[in-house]
């Protein structure tokens, strides 16, 4: 277990050296899902070769307390009002909100085209997509709930392994050979999107840079 009395003291390179374990974890799952893709018990032995192969461990688990989290999640912990749609709605007015929907929307959009679209030829590297999807969607979904003015490296961290997975993601997508005009058009429009997003997530880590050097931080144009 991490202290959260520690959090408030660690550098960039402290919560990398966390997010490196995460990386290592989820590079071992990839190499080894095309092997046991579609197997009735896939996940299990993904999970059994993790430690017993790969001699991973499960990764420490991570809290903070109040003084960390962003001011809108406490209240809410307070006084919880209002319905799903409202709460959800107030959270996505959070900074770095627009990065997330947008990243929610493709993985959305790539899990239906997987579904219906996706030959199963490709079925093990689309579910790379997906996972890498999903990693980016962990990252950023995280952003939201912390307070950058009292974790600022951890925040640039999160924002430093949402880059990374986004370029994995997009070096996965240009992989893929011609399938057919309509799917190639809606991988390319994948990679489009997905280098917008590593466009605003490059200003979002510029912002949290100047902020830790005094100057003011605001993603909401992210």
């Amino acid at each position: 277990m991490i202290e959260n009395s520690q959090q408030a003291y660690w550098s960039e390179e402290d919560w990398e050296n966390i997010f490196k374990k995460d990386d290592t974890r989820i590079r071992a799952y990839m190499s080894d899902l095309p092997r046991y893709l579609d197997l009735p018990n896939e996940d299990a032995i993904l999970m059994t070769r993790m430690a017993n192969i790969h001699h991973i461990p499960p990764p420490d688990p991570i809290t903070w307390n109040s003084d960390f989290m962003s001011p809108e999640d406490t209240a809410e912990e307070e006084e919880e009002e209002g319905s799903d749609t409202e709460n959800f709605e107030k959270y996505m007015l959070r900074d770095g909100a627009g990065i997330y929907q947008k990243l929610r929307h493709l993985s959305m959009q790539w899990n239906l085209m997987y579904a219906c679209d996706l030959p199963k030829a490709h079925a093990a590297r689309g579910q790379i997509v997906m996972c890498y999807y999903a990693a980016a969607l962990a990252r950023t979904e995280d952003l939201l709930d912390i307070d950058a003015t009292a974790l600022p490296a951890l925040c640039l961290a999160l924002c430093l392994r949402a880059h990374k997975t986004l370029q994995e993601t997009y070096k996965t997508l240009s992989a893929f050979p011609f399938i057919s005009d309509a799917t190639t058009l809606q991988i390319e429009k994948h990679k489009r999107k997905i280098q917008e997003l590593i466009d605003d997530l490059n200003s979002t880590i510029y912002d949290l840079r100047h902020s830790k050097n005094g100057g003011p931080y605001d993603s909401t144009s992210a």
